[in-house]
């Protein structure tokens, strides 16, 4: 199957999307999160430029020029697709599609006229100029393929992220929140702590600060009895390497 307009080719495939999904997730502590799944998609893009003159018809104050993007769906600009065409990537007349994974094919929602009178009033708008004062040039369509990236969190929630094809970015990493870290964790790493006297200081200090929420989590922490024998074990364990260090 072929699309029916040139499209960026797919320079990042599934492997590397989920190589950047996956250093996402472990940057967020959601280390052990299960295989995420992918699906492709194919958006089109009005690709332009555009010159934007500010005064009168007459005299001209300044002048600016820049080149942008349109999503032919949403029909919002996109400046970071637009760098595709800077990139070296040339779009195809003859893309194939990827079979290995679910696909969805946008058609555009604009003509080619629909587009440029919207463009010239977005720019105006945006300028604070008149329309008369845009002009654009090299208006041209082109599909962008998206991979949508669907990653498990556990407990049954998950993120939807959405990373360029064409060029492996994550376009809304935001989505995946900061993992909080379970009390055995957090424990664990301040039990580590103790082994470093350097930062006893440091630990103290923390520690008051938040004397509520360590209460707080002592008491749900000690109503599970597994629980309860990892933190007895972890203060053995901490008056050990006390002792030990007191003895050295």
């Amino acid at each position: 199957m072929l699309l029916e307009k040139p499209a960026f080719p797919v320079s990042a495939d599934s492997k590397k999307a989920g190589q950047e999904v996956g250093s996402l997730l472990e940057k967020r502590q959601w280390l052990s999160a299960p295989l995420p799944s992918f699906s492709l998609e194919y958006v089109p893009y009005w690709f332009f430029n555009f010159d934007v003159f500010h005064g009168t018809a007459k005299k001209h104050s300044s002048h600016s020029k820049n080149s942008s993007s349109l999503n032919a769906v949403s029909r919002e600009f996109d400046a970071g697709v637009a760098e595709l065409l800077h990139s070296g990537e040339k779009p195809s007349d003859f893309q194939p599609l990827n079979g290995e994974h679910g696909l969805k094919v946008f058609p555009s929602r604009l003509s080619a006229k629909e587009a440029l009178e919207l463009i010239r009033s977005k720019l105006a708008l945006q300028e604070k100029v008149s329309k008369d004062n845009v002009v654009v040039s090299g208006l041209e369509l082109f599909f962008v393929p998206f991979w949508i990236v669907v990653a498990p969190l556990g407990a049954g929630k998950s993120v939807e992220l959405k990373v360029n094809a064409a060029s492996g970015k994550i376009l809304n990493p935001e989505a995946v929140p900061e993992r909080e870290k379970e009390f055995s964790e957090a424990f664990s790493e301040a039990l580590s702590d103790l082994s470093a006297p350097e930062k006893w200081a440091e630990n103290i200090a923390a520690g008051f600060s938040s004397v509520p929420v360590l209460v707080k989590d002592l008491w749900a922490f000690f109503s599970r009895e597994e629980d309860a024998r990892i933190i007895m074990l972890g203060i053995i364990a901490a008056v050990i390497i006390l002792w030990a260090i007191y003895v050295a």
